[in-house]
């Protein structure tokens, strides 16, 4: 999570081996909640599971998002593994400098 150089939040999350229809992401109050489901077919017909690395099925993440963030006007793309959620800054007053600590 980062601020771009434009005052958006960036959240950044590497969700390899997911496809796009097994990704929900939702904006509740003031948090961003993802929520997912990793399959791997060819570890589940697998005799014995030696090491692993990236975990399988259901996942959940909730992310509190800083005061001074617009997050009803937040957008999410997932492409190559990578989502990539950026939340605008709230609307302020002409010429008074921008917090993110700012309501």
């Amino acid at each position: 999570m980062f601020i771009s150089k434009n005052d958006d939040l960036i959240i950044k999350i590497e969700l390899g081996g997911l496809l796009a229809e097994d990704l929900v992401v939702k904006v509740e109050n003031k948090s961003l909640r993802i929520k997912g489901v990793r399959h791997d077919s060819e570890m589940s017909d697998s005799r014995q599971i030696l090491v692993r690395d990236v975990p399988a099925g259901p996942f959940e993440c909730v992310m509190e998002i800083p005061v001074g963030f617009d997050l009803s006007a937040s957008n999410s793309a997932y492409l190559k593994g990578m989502l990539r959620t950026t939340v605008p800054p709230k609307a302020r007053p002409s010429g008074t400098p921008w917090s993110p600590h700012r309501n």
